[in-house]
């Protein structure tokens, strides 16, 4: 497996990183999968030791990123719906 370069966190996020364990008791997701979107890039998150952390910023904009998509295929199926009537 090779090694991704992660940029450093800046000085503002310094101060709010959050470990994801912590802050998935408040999102509907697990501490698993929000790991698992850190390993995979699609949260801004960091790997110190054996922790990830991130921060509630970074995780809020990905459950907004996932309503958005939900609002678009919801409207996409109701015009499905529509059309076959």
């Amino acid at each position: 497996m090779s090694a991704t370069t992660r940029p450093l966190p800046s000085a503002e996020e310094i101060g709010t990183l959050v470990s994801i364990g912590r802050i998935a008791k408040d999102t509907p997701y697990s501490a698993d999968f929000l790991r698992q979107l850190a390993r995979s890039g699609r949260i801004r998150a960091y790997k110190l030791h054996r922790d990830w952390l991130t921060t509630p910023d970074a995780v809020l904009t990905y459950l907004q990123s996932q309503r958005t998509r939900y609002e678009r295929k919801l409207g996409e199926l109701d015009e499905a719906e529509r059309s076959l009537v």
